[in-house]
């Protein structure tokens, strides 16, 4: 009985250490600078907290705003230009290369896909 009471305890040990363990794996965080292509052009995207989006020009200016949502890997977005073009966008992200790719639509019927990477 001693040595079975002995073994239980030996055996708990180490799972003690195991649960007590910190992850190091920091949560995916969707909010930053992306850059890639929509079409055959440029691509720039702020992400910004609370919901903001950026449509943002090679030259680094903000050409559309609206908002965004993220939800386990899945990326939807929405903006519209100053001249009233709303584009819907929408995309799996891939957590692991950093990357999002989907596809898009606009209000003038256009539609096509779209990948950026994050900065």
């Amino acid at each position: 009985m001693k040595f079975f009471k002995l073994a239980i305890i030996a055996l708990m040990i180490p799972l003690a250490f195991t649960a007590c363990k910190k992850s190091d794996d920091k949560p995916f965080a969707i909010e930053g600078t992306w850059e890639g292509k929509l079409g055959t052009g440029f691509l720039g995207l702020n992400i910004k907290p609370g919901g903001t989006l950026e449509r943002v020009s090679s030259n680094g200016e903000v050409s559309a705003t609206g908002t965004w949502q993220f939800q386990e890997n899945s990326f939807t977005g929405k903006y519209t230009f100053l001249s009233g073009t709303i584009v819907n966008i929408s995309g799996s992200v891939n957590k692991s290369s950093k990357s999002i790719s989907g596809t898009w639509k606009n209000s003038g019927n256009e539609q096509g896909t779209w990948n950026v990477s994050k900065k």
